[in-house]
């Protein structure tokens, strides 16, 4: 009987997901009855782990590791046993990293042995490398209209030496009503370019899960590179300058495009771009129509609407000319796809740009669009409002937009966002984020109470509103990226 373990690679991050496979050959001249190395209830093979230090030294099975009873040999337990013919094999894939505790850098060696009424195998040990964590940049990705399901993609950028690596972490929240979420999985989508590569996360409007693919974007300079999952070619859309902005979320509908709004530097206008999946060994982005604005943008947002609806993509801009006030603009795509001429504007008097402040963009499912920024109501930046617009599916504005004071601030903003809820249990909810210079931030949850992040938060800031909770995207030096609940 030969017994083999194989993992992808040698280096992994101290987060990162190992699935290990796991080989039996039956290699004697008759057929061999023994308990199935991938059933949850066996507990042969019995692995062996050794780590940079005696807390990661382990030994375990599958029915150990898994299950409530740690015992090694689980006396009164029936095994559930496979038949291997002479010369078959049983081979699979097991989540190392569920199974053993793999948190601390270092060299690591794993072997796996099978004893079983006269049957012996042993494996050669492997040896892999945990990497500590190197964090760049992340941006968030969620289910921009069907989010039932808890479920948050956060893509970053891993530094090492003069590369980065592209990595995609998915957290499941797993108690709404106490704001528990965790990550699920880790893995490596690859080596992207250098280290200062911008992540660029896809929103879609239905179930990831049913996608016959997805796509992975980032952006290098003037570059934009896009990788869907269904070929391993990479697209790129070479644009004329590095961009002034590259609209968040790039937009990922059930019809297999990826598309996102770009900004050229030093251009009141706004770029629609466009990545269709191709079986082309060298395939490309395209732009598929841009439109003028009448002043500089100082912030933008894009949305999908409803499939039911034609995936219509969405973006609203704010523009302000000096000593004037801020004007908030909507356009979208036509049938078709093309972006549209169509400009909605809606003037907010009395209302400055406040320091790095995204807007929020919700599309409801009539194809009604509810809009809300962050602004100053003095020119100091220190007295801060709500200011919300509706456009009707009409595309007509269904009032003045509307000014909510929120106060003076403690310390200058370094940042703001708003965001709306995608959860299919409170559509449209709308929360948001302010972070001070000192460090701390204001909610939408707690206006009038400062609040210290555990981490770092990520900017441009990243919040995602679930079904009850909303979380705040922050960085850990030794865990990566963290979804820290919000009061």
């Amino acid at each position: 009987m030969q017994l083999r373990l194989q993992l992808p690679k040698r280096q992994f991050l101290v987060t990162e997901e190992l699935t290990l496979q796991v080989t039996l050959v039956n290699e004697g001249p008759t057929a061999v009855e023994l308990p199935d190395p991938f059933h949850s209830n066996n507990w042969q093979p019995v692995y062996h782990l050794t780590g940079p230090t005696q807390a990661e030294q382990a030994t375990f099975t599958f029915r150990s590791a898994v299950s409530p009873d740690k015992r090694l040999v689980p006396e009164g337990a029936a095994p559930v046993l496979t038949r291997l013919e002479a010369g078959g094999r049983l081979e699979s894939e097991v989540p190392l990293h569920d199974w053993a505790r793999l948190s601390k850098p270092g060299t690591y060696q794993l072997t796996a042995s099978l004893d079983w009424q006269g049957l012996s195998a042993r494996s050669e040990p492997i040896d892999f490398t945990l990497a500590p964590l190197s964090v760049g940049m992340a941006a968030l990705g969620l289910e921009e209209t069907a989010s039932s399901t808890g479920q948050v993609w956060v893509h970053w950028i891993h530094r090492e030496g003069d590369t980065g690596h592209l990595y995609e972490t998915m957290f499941v929240e797993s108690r709404p009503d106490l704001g528990e979420v965790e990550p699920h999985s880790v893995s490596d989508v690859g080596a992207v370019g250098p280290p200062t590569v911008q992540p660029l996360s896809a929103w879609t409007n239905t179930d990831r899960m049913e996608l016959l693919g997805v796509w992975r974007a980032w952006s290098d300079g003037a570059t934009v590179f896009a990788l869907p999952s269904q070929t391993p070619a990479r697209q790129q859309l070479r644009l004329d300058a590095p961009p002034a902005l590259i609209v968040r979320p790039a937009l990922m509908p059930p019809t297999g495009e990826l598309d996102m709004f770009v900004i050229p530097p030093g251009k009141n206008e706004v770029t629609l771009a466009r990545f269709r999946p191709s079986e082309d060994a060298a395939p490309s982005g395209s732009r598929v129509g841009h439109v003028s604005l009448p002043a500089p943008i100082q912030s933008a947002r894009a949305a999908l609407g409803s499939p039911e609806k034609g995936n219509v993509r969405y973006v609203v801009l704010t523009t302000q000319e000096e000593g004037q006030g801020l004007s908030l603009h909507t356009l979208h795509t036509e049938r078709g796809g093309t972006l549209g001429a169509t400009v909605t504007t809606v003037p907010i008097p009395g209302a400055w740009a406040l320091t790095n402040s995204e807007p929020g963009l919700w599309i409801d499912k009539k194809g009604a669009l509810s809009a809300a920024v962050l602004v100053s109501t003095d020119p100091a930046g220190r007295d801060v409002a709500l200011a919300e617009v509706h456009i009707g599916h009409d595309g007509k504005a269904e009032r003045p937009a509307l000014l909510t004071p929120i106060g003076r601030l403690p310390a200058a903003a370094r940042a703001a966002v708003v965001r709306f809820s995608v959860s299919q249990r409170r559509p449209g909810r709308q929360e948001w984020v302010i972070l001070l210079e000192n460090g701390e931030f204001l909610s939408s949850g707690a206006p009038d109470q400062p609040q210290r992040p555990r981490h770092p938060p990520v900017l441009p800031l990243e919040v995602a509103p679930l079904s009850q909770a909303t979380y705040l995207l922050t960085l850990s030096a030794s865990d990566g990226p963290q979804l820290e609940l919000l009061r």
